[in-house]
């Protein structure tokens, strides 16, 4: 393993509607579902996309699931975060590790 020292931009509280995190930051994440032909050991059946203010988009990560129901972690641009989807404002904290490949 190994620490990042990059910046967490994805970081912070976040407001929960629907399938949607609403950011204070100009952005929202928004929790797709992929189809079951899609899923795979590498992709899990829920990801993440990051929506400007434009309305474009960007792939940002699966959601894996943890040992904890509703908690789940994903990566993007090195840095791994946890979000605990069951709350109505969840917090996206960076866990300040990647994994080594």
């Amino acid at each position: 393993m190994t620490y990042s020292t990059k910046i967490p931009l994805l970081e912070g509280y976040y407001k929960k509607q629907g399938s949607k995190l609403l950011s204070s930051k100009g952005f929202q994440l928004l929790i797709r579902n992929r189809s079951a032909k899609n899923t795979t050991t590498s992709k899990t059946s829920q990801f993440l996309l990051k929506v400007e203010e434009d309305g474009s988009r960007e792939y940002i990560s699966s959601l894996w699931q943890t040992r904890t129901a509703g908690t789940h972690e994903f990566e993007h641009n090195g840095i791994r975060y946890t979000v605990t989807l069951t709350q109505s404002q969840p917090y996206v904290a960076p866990l300040f590790e990647t994994r080594t490949r």
